[in-house]
């Protein structure tokens, strides 16, 4: 078995990656390759799709404002294939490998997809404002929905480390389910030894150690410690029933952590956002994710999973 990389999706999809788990920047103001692996990740593997047509559709219409371009009246073909040859040598993550696809087949697949969009969009009129909003978007898409998980090593597998490396960057969701169910189908075939939970420094800022609700900490944990730590002691966590519309009710920060805890992402937010505004439901998910940048806890509570050992 060669895979020693994973991103696992919240609801256990595992998908394996050859060479480096993707990344992108938040932060940036401008269209960057970063983020454009981002979107193409998430479109193969992500849940919501809508936010990688949004990202597209400012992509394009970005470079087609840049152009001067008149939507009304302009070579579509012409365009495509001159934004082809700019992006020439970029790095495209598109497949489960991180196989390097020509930028031709990448740009042009989105281009097909998205083009009607993008001429209604532009119609409105290109906002630059917008390229920052996609860029926070399609990343806490990635972080919330998805983890990193590495076998031996943190960020670089030796073949002497028989530990297993789960690197957090969501805030507010339980990815016990997801670990018990990765450990549960790869702790034999990998020869499991030891297991650690960390957040994800490179996307958190933040390299802390995830505790038990004993306050044991999961570093280089034995792998039989860390199952005997779960076995028939908790119990299953009660359904929730929260309703976004109970906002009025219940205030902003409790919906938000309720529906994180549930596998949603702030783009599954519809009427929160309209009613506080995009910037305060990411400073609301900043906080949240901060607070657990601070204190860590893996609180093995199961969401229906039979847990055992292999």
């Amino acid at each position: 078995m060669t895979e020693k990389a994973w991103m696992i999706r919240n609801d256990n999809v595992v998908i394996p990656i050859n060479l480096v788990h993707p990344y992108g920047e938040p932060g940036y103001v401008i269209i960057a390759d970063e983020n454009t692996d981002v979107a193409s990740f998430l479109h193969q593997h992500g849940n919501n799709k809508d936010v990688v047509r949004k990202y597209f559709v400012v992509y394009f219409a970005y470079y087609i404002d840049k152009a001067g371009l008149d939507i009304q009246d302009f070579d579509h073909d012409r365009f495509i294939a001159d934004l082809i040859n700019s992006k020439k040598n970029a790095r495209i993550i598109f497949d489960n490998e991180n196989t390097t696809i020509s930028v031709n087949e990448k740009l042009k697949k989105f281009w097909d997809l998205f083009e009607n969009d993008v001429i209604e969009y532009l119609k409105t009129g290109f906002k630059k404002e917008d390229i920052k909003y996609i860029n926070q978007a399609i990343n806490y898409e990635l972080n919330q929905t998805f983890l990193r998980a590495r076998f031996g090593g943190l960020y670089n597998s030796r073949a002497d480390n028989k530990g297993i490396y789960f690197r957090i960057s969501s805030g507010g969701f339980d990815w016990n389910n997801a670990v018990y169910s990765f450990l549960e189908k790869y702790q034999r075939k990998l020869g499991i030894k030891t297991v650690t939970i960390v957040r994800d420094k490179e996307s958190t800022g933040s390299g802390a150690i995830y505790k038990t609700n004993k306050s044991i900490a999961i570093e280089h944990m034995p792998i039989d410690s860390f199952w005997n730590e779960s076995e028939g002691k908790i119990p299953e966590l009660e359904n929730f029933n929260t309703k976004e519309e109970d906002l009025y009710r219940r205030g902003p920060r409790m919906i938000i952590k309720d529906f994180l805890r549930q596998g949603k992402s702030l783009n599954d937010f519809k009427i929160i956002t309209e009613v506080i505004g995009i910037d305060e439901l990411f400073q609301q998910y900043y906080d949240i994710c901060w607070a657990e940048n601070l204190l860590p806890a893996f609180s093995k509570e199961l969401h229906g999973c039979n847990v055992r050992s292999t």
